[in-house]
């Protein structure tokens, strides 16, 4: 009983206080929404826990549950006082609606199939994150490992490099010292809150993770119009995802959290490229920040973002040039990042067939994606108007597709393709976002049959 309060403490704390710090942020410009909230308060919370936890021991202190707890629980008091405090200035919060067209009586019976079918699914993976100890390769190699040293001897210790360690240089060493942050945190957070090691029940943060995922795709398709039963379709179509899937049941890895925070940052630059919205800033921002601390490459997909914004914001004829080269740049930016020296270098011509021919198995062939990648192309080809139309968050995503590209056929990261390891998960990171994308086009398509 006590495992089970301090768990839901160390999940329900931090999502509290994010949620309730967008909500001051949002109900000031009229703009609450209880499902983004809840959605994108989730990783703004994971970020206010590094800050606490960082901040502990850069003042010398041992890390510990209380003071941090405490924090968080001020904070999200302290956010509904100012949201009520700002509320009644507002009208009326915003509240995302859907469309209000008929909609056909069996796209409802299949949307309430839908959420049956997820609450089923949550409820098994729940089973697998609390009983399945730490399992997939990675997640116990260069995650875990910082967060086992860091939650047992209660301080940030450094983590060096073997050719470091070697040379007795004070520290500890893995099989990725210098990765980001986040995730190390994240489990040493739980580890603190549990009072113990426990390699499954520090996990617990990756169901919340596709929960939160699954509220906030259910949340923006509604304010974008898309419509209750469609909203709730994508939401399925993007939750049950195998691969997705997998990296929840074998939780540990970066990449669920990193693949959730650019959906929903995708998502959230639809929403401002289509309102003009200020309050989706704020919630695109609130999880961004968070790419470049979840694993490296999350650098490029923040850029790819940057690229969307830029075209979003260049109506004025005088930011066009910009509009166009911003994707270039950013796309410039990963390619330089992936050939610095000692990194990768490109791969013969004679290597990319084989590439090829292992990327097709894994896109068409295997069981990992469903049939993501036979429907998204037909999706774009059938609401073409749509993607024209939302081109910002267009732009992004074909920066996306672009960067996978590249690493995969012009740098030795398609070795990777080709021995089935790193290119489903480079894959997963865009693979919930480009779900949304497609259902938002094809529902907006639905209610524009006819164009003239």
């Amino acid at each position: 009983m006590i495992d089970a309060l301090t768990l839901a403490a160390g999940v329900l704390l931090p999502w509290a206080a994010g949620s309730a710090v967008l909500h001051a942020l949002l109900v000031r410009r009229g703009s609450s929404d209880p499902w983004l909230e809840a959605a994108y308060g989730h990783f703004l919370g994971i970020g206010l826990v590094m800050i606490l936890l960082t901040a502990q021991d850069a003042l010398g202190w041992r890390l510990a549950f209380a003071p941090v707890a405490v924090a968080l629980g001020l904070t999200a008091v302290a956010g509904v006082a100012i949201a009520r405090r700002a509320q009644p200035g507002v009208p009326t919060p915003t509240r995302s609606t859907g469309t209000v067209e008929p909609v056909p009586q069996s796209l409802r019976w299949l949307a309430v199939v839908a959420v049956a079918l997820l609450a089923v699914r949550v409820g098994t993976l729940a089973v697998e994150v609390l009983l399945r100890p730490l399992f997939a390769w990675d997640a116990w190699s260069q995650w875990a490992t910082k967060a086992k040293a860091w939650s047992g001897l209660r301080e940030l210790v450094p983590f060096i490099s073997y050719e470091d360690w070697i040379q007795r240089v004070p520290g500890f060493t893995d099989t990725a010292p210098n990765y980001p942050p986040a995730i190390p945190l994240l489990q040493t957070w739980m580890s603190l809150a549990l009072g113990r090691w426990d390699d499954a029940l520090i996990n617990l943060p990756w169901l919340a993770a596709y929960v939160a995922l699954g509220l906030g795709v259910f949340g923006q398709l509604r304010g974008l119009g898309a419509g209750t039963s469609w909203a709730a379709i994508a939401t399925y179509l993007a939750l049950s995802l195998p691969m997705l899937n997998v990296h929840v049941a074998l939780a540990g890895y970066a990449d669920l959290h990193l693949a959730a925070v650019y959906a929903l940052a995708v998502l959230a630059l639809a929403r401002w490229e289509a309102t003009g919205d200020r309050a989706s800033l704020i919630l695109l921002a609130s999880v961004a920040y968070l790419l470049p601390l979840l694993k490296i490459p999350g650098i490029a997909w923040l850029g790819t973002l940057v690229a969307g914004l830029v075209v979003a914001a260049s109506r004025a004829a005088r930011l066009r040039v910009a509009a166009g080269a911003i994707p270039a740049l950013a796309l410039a930016a990963a390619v330089a990042y992936l050939m610095r020296p000692g990194r990768v270098g490109v791969l013969p011509a004679a290597e990319q067939q084989d590439i090829a021919q292992s990327l097709v198995q894994h896109l068409f062939a295997f069981g990992s994606w469903n049939l993501l990648w036979f429907l998204f192309p037909i999706a774009l080809a059938v609401g073409w108007r749509e993607v024209v139309a939302r081109k910002a968050t267009a732009a992004a995503l074909a920066c996306g597709f672009g960067i996978l590209v590249w690493t995969f056929f012009f740098t030795k990261t398609g070795d990777w393709v080709v021995d089935y390891t790193t290119v489903n998960r480079a894959l997963l990171h865009v693979a919930p976002a480009a779900v949304a994308f497609a259902v938002l086009v094809i529902a907006s398509r639905a209610r524009r049959p006819a164009y003239h």
